[in-house]
């Protein structure tokens, strides 16, 4: 039983380094595959960490920190990149001013995103009802915390950063006087 306990002290570093193993793989994903935009990059990588950290902190503030939370706090730092990588994608690869591209990218995604989440929370749903508190608390619970977070910062924060930061596109040639046709 002590080296149970003995692991409880390395849990918090190591859930911190696989946070950042994770961030910086889905920052070199995004970055190769989004024509190596290095501003779309760090927002799909800062909008992900915002995910993870937003519901890592509900998680510990409802359950103590242990090997559930921070295993499905790992797995949600994957499912964050469904809720950003597809409106980063559709503003990466948009054309004209930042407002325009921001507001296609939110027209062609939002459904999308929309539907993702339906979908994900139908999946887990029966989980809800499974007659053990700890599968409900543990398992429904973190996995619809991530979706609606996810969801939130996909369509409010990460928007909202991404108009925020529209000069900077534009100091680096991403934001300027393109071509809309």
């Amino acid at each position: 039983i002590v080296t149970y306990w003995e692991l409880f002290l390395q849990l918090d570093r190591y859930f911190y380094l696989l946070v950042g193993i994770g961030m910086s793989t889905i920052f070199v994903a995004t970055f190769l595959f989004f024509s190596f935009d290095i501003i779309t990059a760090l927002i799909t990588c800062t909008s992900c960490l915002m995910i993870v950290c937003e519901m890592f902190g509900l998680s510990v503030a409802f359950m103590n920190f242990n090997y559930w939370v921070a295993a499905i706090s790992l797995m949600g730092l994957g499912l964050s990149v469904e809720f950003t990588a597809h409106f980063a994608a559709s503003f990466s690869l948009g054309k004209g001013l930042p407002g325009q591209r921001l507001g296609e990218a939110m027209a062609h995604t939002f459904p999308a995103l929309m539907d993702g989440a339906i979908s994900t929370l139908l999946s887990i749903l029966p989980l809800a009802f499974y007659p053990a508190l700890f599968i409900v608390k543990y398992l429904f619970g973190i996995f619809a915390m991530v979706v609606a977070v996810g969801l939130l910062n996909g369509m409010v924060f990460m928007p909202a950063l991404l108009a925020l930061l529209s000069p900077l596109l534009k100091v680096c040639g991403r934001g300027g006087e393109q071509d809309t046709n």
